[in-house]
């Protein structure tokens, strides 16, 4: 079925309906937020003369792959004739789709929102649509000749779509036929179709495609492969050969190339079999002797084709030729080293043997050449070589007179060292300019005649031990000076170099020893000491980088004065220094740049370089800065000074200062504060810098309305320079003192603005039928008014009639809380926010609250009635018979738990009031009919019953059958009717019946003369009428201080079923009290008796077996009466709520407060807890609940007062203690001593007033005097802060025909206003009670109110609400 959507327009503040798909539930937010924009688009809403509605549709995409959405697409326009429309498209997230109206193959397939806007009343509409592809793609197929070997390129015919540039081509079937044709091999019938993107496909096409034959001439067999061409196979065998058959391939085997194979336009027709040709490819090799290193191959390839059943062959012949035309591979001897013989410079060396090897020859020869020498042999022979490195050369030649060479070094070694001669003592004195007296000695100076046998000699030094640990290399000593040309500045002069460094650190130091190296030109080294001493006399000197007048704008910093220059150790290293102090006067170019110059230090040593800075600033940066430096060594000292002047080049004056506007008509949106305003309203604007100490307040002085403006402001500036102040000896006006007065006028056109909603809340409550609590929170903000100053009042117009019921409330502040509990029905809450300038602002919010609970029904459980005669054919007798039954015939008080109204059907369709029966229906026994309730908001329960229908009165001409009436009442001995005993008929096949309100029950219909046994039953609800003041009556029947009264009192104090009373009564009843049985193990809830019976002796109901049912037998005519009494199990003192309309005893008014001792407790401490009564009280009972929390573990339980033991408690679900206790005789308690002593174990940290709580459930919590009064428990924690958190509680009795109490729960003491609503929301009474901290009562009766049924009565308290029913009969 297919799903409609429609929205429409808003006209005349009309509500809009709109029926969604139900897969829209789960769409994005973003659509959700953009439906909510499309529905208030409307700008004149309530004022249109035209309604517009939508419907979905499915866009399909023309032959250019677009369509446009059109009015008449989606839109219903009839109501709107002179429209002028605008359709818009968007996505669900609320994009608009780029080519809006109209979509394009980039929608297909989506789902979109498409909208309807009347561009002059404003209206419009929305629906979703969903854009589809539905063209087919186009093929066409043509026959066509190729040749066969084409057919496995060929891609088929073309296919063209609207909006796929590429549909899929699918080959469906293929049929093949050879041809005797001698231009054709064969016929191929192929029948295709093509499918697009959106699946659509096209109709299928058939073409013929008929295959030439091979044109021999085509065929491009493989070259030759030859040493004439070129290009012989060379006989490394770097070519394919698979079989190693030594006869190469003509395919590639994946590693190396083969000779190739036949070809028709680049396609192989080797080696396989060419299927759409009919045509094969096969060759045969022969091999030729070996001449002049060449082996020749002859290839001749063969190509064969099948055609109308004869045979074509082709010949080829291809040459392949190998040849070797490569030296032999030649390995040399590895390289090695030998020593001269003796005190000669030469070594005989035995010559040894290559490793050579050819790959097509087996015959190699091979020579040896050597410096002075060559050999004819691979090695082995003795050749005399002269010191240093030898290339030897070797030559490999194989059968062909292919040659390859290699070479290796054989290195002849001198060995034997030079003799070293030392200058044993050698004085050096520092030089100047070098870095720490750096001073470098030639080795050479050391040498005192060294020598070698074969040659010069080269010289070495290096200290034995340094002092030095600077990089001496870096001046002085290149790298030619320096061993292999390596520099390495960490050897300190330890190693081995050209020249030996000295430094101030060895002045004075003694003799130093220094080693000379000595090397011949082999590299043999020998070595000698020399005994060094070291003098230095030289003292420092030093000057100051240039004294400067800096700006005291500079940013100056005492901790780092490196801008000003300093004083280095080499004249290469002064510098020109800078600093950018623009407006300096002594920038001389004008660039902002002021300089200097760096200072010098010199020693031949290491000087010591000090500096002190010594300021001489005041607090605005004004003064100057002396720098002292000093040079010193061993020798003496030098010193300079350095001056940096700061001054203020620029002071400020009264020019300086930028005063702000005035503002007339500043927008309070805008804000009054300086910080919020704008050049030129702000703030001063003054020109200062790092030299001023400015100081700039503001006072403001705010008149009232003045000049159309909301209120006028004068702000006083005050601007005073402190640099200036010392100087003048305080605050002289014009010099370093200034004031301006600024004028703003502050005017607000705009009430506050609200910062939440207002959205209609619709809600259902199916809990019960009193009010719903709803959170109303609004806020507001003003740009002109501060939060807590704004005024606010709200309103309630109970059943928006226009009329306000509740309020206005009014206050101060942002914040509107109209929390509370509100009545059912559609009400108004109008929201007003005030700003000082008078502008107000008002929302209104709507309500509407309903009832969900169903009318509850209930059958008269079956009827019987006769046939009446009626005139069928209208001749004036009597001929057949019918009755008409209403719905209300089978009524038995049904009734609406919220007393609203309801109408009785006898089908879900309420207009079905009635049923008609005739004669065929006598004799069917209990025909079945369901009773149907429906209130007027649709909700509908319903109950079965049945109607037997008969005919006593003769009128069916078949007769019928004499029946009589079973009927009975079941209640208590103090005639307390009893609902829904389960009533069982034997010897009948009818279903059981639950006896009503009255506590009645019929069996219409039955045949007379039937035996029958009628048994009633009720087993649930065992703890209804159940107490501790039951206990109590049955403890002082035991104790013969009160008997029980009648025999039924006593069967009911028989819990454990035993014929007798016994304490074992009493602890079977506590364990149910206590919520650890939910059902007595040896005794159903309810027991009957039948009334007729009397007992033989009233004070030993056991002495025989009373009956428990009604024996009819036989059944007689007319009305049969089997009435019992029900006997409450456990309910001795007659408190059982029997019926709906039961009326239970009220409590006494009183409260006794039970006493805990407030303390805060540990993890895992086991403590006491004593239970003190607040009052002095006779009490013979007490039972309750109470809540331990989660963390909270029961130990074990000690006698007070009350003489309790474990008995007495039950421990529920870990966290809930129940507790009963009794005694006949009465027990005196008051506040001095503890009833009972709980021991408990903490699980954690609390306090116990925040964990500990008196509740009723599943034991209620109450007392009994020894006048067998009940009064309420309460818990109260000494030592505590007192609290009561606000509750309304439920009205005593409900429900009631004269008057009832009515208690609540406040906070603190003050006035309580008590109001009663009927289901419309009619307020029927309303009364200011004087209410004081904790519980109050009040009693109110039926009078007072003037009305019965289901009425909602409501208290208020200082912003707190709360809202239940109450039942008047």
């Amino acid at each position: 079925m297919k799903k409609t959507d429609i929205s429409v327009s808003l006209r005349d503040g009309a509500r809009k309906r709109l029926k969604q798909y139900s897969r829209l539930l789960s769409q994005s937010l973003s659509a959700g937020f953009l439906l909510l924009t499309l529905m208030w688009q409307n700008q004149a809403f309530g004022q249109a003369d035209c309604s517009l509605s939508c419907h979905g549709a499915q866009v399909s995409l023309g032959a250019d792959c677009t369509a446009e959405v059109t009015v008449a697409m989606i839109g219903e326009t009839t109501q709107c004739p002179n429209g002028q429309f605008t359709v818009y498209v968007y996505t669900l997230g609320g994009d608009t789709v780029p080519t809006s109206p109209v979509v394009t193959q980039a929608e297909i397939g989506m789902t979109l929102i498409a909208s309807v806007r009347d561009n002059i009343s404003g209206n419009s509409c929305w629906t979703y649509i969903t854009v589809q592809d539905k063209m087919r793609p186009t093929l066409v197929c043509e026959d066509m000749t190729i040749s066969c070997l084409d057919l496995l390129n060929y891609d088929g015919p073309v296919a063209s779509d609207n909006c796929d540039g590429d549909p899929d081509l699918i080959l469906v079937n293929e049929v093949a036929e050879l041809l005797c044709d001698p231009n054709y091999i064969k016929q191929i019938t192929r029948t295709y179709i093509a499918r697009d993107a959106s699946g659509n496909e096209s109709l299928p096409c058939d073409m013929s495609i008929f295959l030439e034959r091979i044109d021999y001439a085509d065929i491009d067999f493989p070259d030759s492969l030859t040493v004439l061409d070129g290009n012989p196979l060379l006989c490394n065998g770097g070519w394919a050969d698979a079989d190693d058959d030594g006869i190469p391939d003509p395919e590639d085997d994946g590693i190396y190339p083969g000779t190739g194979v036949p070809e028709i336009d680049g396609t192989p027709i080797y080696p396989d079999f060419i299927g759409f040709c009919n045509a094969l490819t096969t060759y045969d090799d022969l091999v030729f002797p070996t001449i002049g290193c060449v082996t020749k191959i002859m290839r001749v390839w063969t190509v064969r084709e099948w055609h109308c059943m004869g045979e074509t062959d082709t010949i080829y012949i291809q040459i392949i030729e190998i040849v070797d035309n490569e030296g032999p591979e030649i390995v040399c001897p590895a390289d090695f080293s030998h020593t001269t013989n003796g005190h000669h410079c030469t070594a005989d060396i035995w010559m040894p043997a290559a490793v050579v090897f050819d790959n097509c020859s087996d015959l190699v020869t091979v020579t040896v050449a050597y410096p002075g020498g060559f050999g004819n042999s691979n090695g082995g022979f003795y050749a005399t070589l002269p010191v240093g490195a030898n290339i030897i050369t070797y030559t490999a030649y194989d059968e062909c007179y292919n040659s390859s060479q290699c070479t290796m070094t054989i290195t002849i070694q001198d060995l034997t060292p030079p003799v070293p001669v030392c200058d044993e003592h050698t004085i050096v004195s520092l030089t100047l300019g070098g870095q720490s007296g750096l001073t470098k000695v030639d080795a050479s100076v050391f040498d005192d005649g060294s020598y070698d046998a074969c040659g010069p000699v080269t010289f070495r030094a290096r200290r034995m031990d340094s002092c030095i640990d600077f990089d001496w290399t870096t001046e002085g000593a290149g790298i030619d000076e320096i061993h292999n040309g390596v520099v390495d500045s960490r050897d300190r002069g330890t190693v081995h170099r050209p020249k030996v460094p000295f430094a101030c650190c060895d002045a004075g130091a003694g003799p130093i020893m220094v080693e000379l190296e000595v090397e011949d030109a082999s590299g043999n080294l020998n070595y000698c000491m020399v005994e060094v001493n070291v003098q230095d006399k030289i003292k420092p000197i030093i000057t100051c980088p240039s004294d400067i007048t800096i700006s005291c704008d500079y940013p100056l910093n005492l901790d780092d004065l490196s801008d000003f220059g300093d004083v280095v150790a080499d004249q290469h290293d002064v510098t020109t220094w800078c600093i950018y102090d623009p407006g300096n006067p002594n920038d001389l170019d004008g660039d902002g740049f002021v300089c200097g110059v760096d200072g010098l230090w010199r020693d031949n040593c290491d000087a010591e370089i000090t500096v002190t800075n010594v300021p001489h600033i005041n607090n605005c940066g004004v003064g100057y800065i002396e720098r002292f430096w000093r040079a010193e060594d061993s020798n003496g000292y030098d010193q300079c000074t350095q001056r940096i002047t700061i001054t203020n080049f620029t002071p400020i004056t009264y020019l300086s200062i930028d005063w702000p506007d005035d503002y007339h008509g500043l927008e309070c949106a805008e804000g009054t504060e300086p910080e919020d305003l704008e050049y030129p309203y702000n703030e001063p604007v003054i020109n200062e810098d790092e030299c001023d100490l400015i100081g700039v307040t503001h006072e403001d002085v705010v008149f009232p309305i003045v000049d159309g403006a909301c209120f006028k402001i004068l702000r006083t500036w005050k601007v005073i320079e402190w640099c200036l102040y010392e100087q003048y000896g305080g605050i002289v006006e014009g010099i370093n003192y200034w004031e301006h007065t600024q004028v703003i006028k502050v005017v607000n056109q705009f009430g506050p603005d609200f910062l939440t909603d207002q959205p209609t809340i619709d809600r259902c409550n199916d809990f019960d039928c009193g009010g719903i609590p709803l959170e109303l929170i609004q806020r507001a903000e003003d740009d002109c008014t501060p939060d807590e100053l704004l005024q606010w009042s709200y309103a309630v117009d109970l059943n928006n009639n226009n009329t306000i019921d509740l309020g206005p409330y009014t206050n101060i502040g942002s914040v509107i809380d109209a929390s509370g509990t509100y009545p059912l029905g559609n009400h108004r809450i109008i929201y007003t926010f005030e700003d000082r300038c008078g502008n107000r602002t008002v929302r209104e919010q709507l309500l509407f609250l309903r009832s969900c609970k169903a009318p509850v029904p209930v059958c008269i459980h079956g009827l019987s009635t006769d046939i009446m005669a009626v005139d069928t054919d209208g001749d004036g007798i009597e001929d057949s018979g019918m009755i008409t039954i209403w719905a209300s015939d089978f009524d038995a008080s049904s009734y609406h738990p919220c007393g609203l109204p309801f109408e009785l059907s006898l089908s879900p369709d309420v207009n079905v009031k009635s049923r008609t029966f005739t004669c065929a229906d006598v004799g069917q026994g209990q025909v079945p009919v369901n009773l149907y309730v429906t209130d007027a908001l649709g909700n509908q329960a319903y109950c079965e019953t049945y109607i037997i229908i008969q005919d006593n009165n003769d009128v069916c001409p078949e007769g019928g059958t004499l029946t009589g009436t079973i009927t009975g009442n079941i209640s208590t001995e103090t005639s307390e009717n009893v609902l829904g005993v389960e009533v069982e008929i034997a010897g009948s096949s009818l279903l059981p019946i639950n006896t009503n309100q009255t506590g009645t029950y019929t069996f219409p219909a039955m045949p007379i003369g039937g035996n029958y046994v009628i048994n009633p039953g009720k087993n649930n609800d065992y703890k209804n009428g159940v107490s501790t003041l039951d206990l109590v009556e049955i403890q002082k029947h035991l104790l013969g201080i009160k008997d029980l009264p009648s025999p039924y009192k006593m069967l009911a104090a028989d819990a454990n079923n035993s014929e007798s009373i016994t304490a074992i009564d009493l602890i079977e009843l506590r364990k149910l009290i206590l919520g650890i049985y939910s059902e007595l193990p040896n005794n159903s809830s309810w027991r009957f008796v039948d009334k007729t019976y009397s007992f033989p002796d009233p004070y030993n109901p056991w002495m025989q077996d009373w009956p428990e049912n009604h024996i009819l037998n036989p059944l007689a005519l007319g009305m049969n009466h089997a009435d019992f009494f029900g006997i409450k199990i456990g309910d001795v003192n007659n408190t059982v709520k029997a019926n709906a309309q039961s009326i239970l005893p009220r409590g006494s008014g009183q409260v006794l407060d039970l006493v805990i001792d407030d303390r805060t407790v540990s993890a895992g401490e086991t403590f006491e807890l004593p239970v003190y009564a607040a009052d002095s009280k006779s009490l013979e009972g007490m039972q309750f609940t109470f809540d331990l929390g989660e963390e909270m573990q029961l130990v074990s339980v000690k006698a007070g007062t009350m003489d309790v033991t474990e008995d007495n408690f039950g421990w529920l679900q870990n966290r809930t203690l129940t507790s009963s206790w009794n005694k006949a005789e009465g027990l005196d308690v008051d506040n001095s001593s503890p009833l009972f002593t709980l021991v408990l174990t903490a699980g954690a940290s609390m306090k116990l007033s925040e964990v500990i709580s008196l509740i009723s459930n599943p034991t209620v919590a109450e007392a009994y005097t020894t006048n067998s009064e009940i009064m309420d428990l309460a818990l109260t924690f000494r030592g505590a802060e007192e609290r009561f958190d606000f509750e309304l509680l439920q009205n005593e009795p409900n429900p009631f025909t004269g008057t009832t109490q009515i208690g609540y729960v406040i906070p603190s003491s003050g006035e309580v206003i008590l109001s009663m609503f009927d289901l419309t929301g009619k307020q029927l009474f309303n009364q200011t009670l004087s209410g004081v901290k904790g519980m109050n009562r009040v009693e109110i009766s039926k009078d007072q109110i003037g009305a019965q049924g289901m009425v909602y009565y409501q208290i208020q308290f200082q912003g707190y609400t709360a809202t239940k029913k109450m039942l008047i009969l």
